[in-house]
């Protein structure tokens, strides 16, 4: 995908309807499966460009760390989890 394109998506990432159902659907997932105890940390591998790491970071107020294979969304994801 283009830089661009990464760009676009971080711009919609935080208000847009499909991402924020995403992200609370992700949580709500991981709430039920994975123990308390295990969700002090969290690796989003294939993060994109970080917004569920920014969901997770403020609603959870945990660590959160993401990578992904293209160096524009780590840009991206990099500054909002900041």
């Amino acid at each position: 995908m283009e830089a661009a394109e990464y760009q676009a998506m971080a711009a919609l990432e935080e208000h847009f309807w499909w991402y924020r159902a995403m992200h609370r659907a992700a949580s709500a997932r991981l709430e039920r499966y994975v123990p308390a105890d295990n969700l002090h940390q969290l690796l989003d591998a294939g993060c994109g460009t970080g917004g569920f790491l920014r969901h997770w970071q403020q609603t959870r107020n945990t660590q959160a760390i993401g990578v992904d294979f293209c160096e524009a969304a780590c840009d991206n994801a990099k500054q909002i989890t900041r």
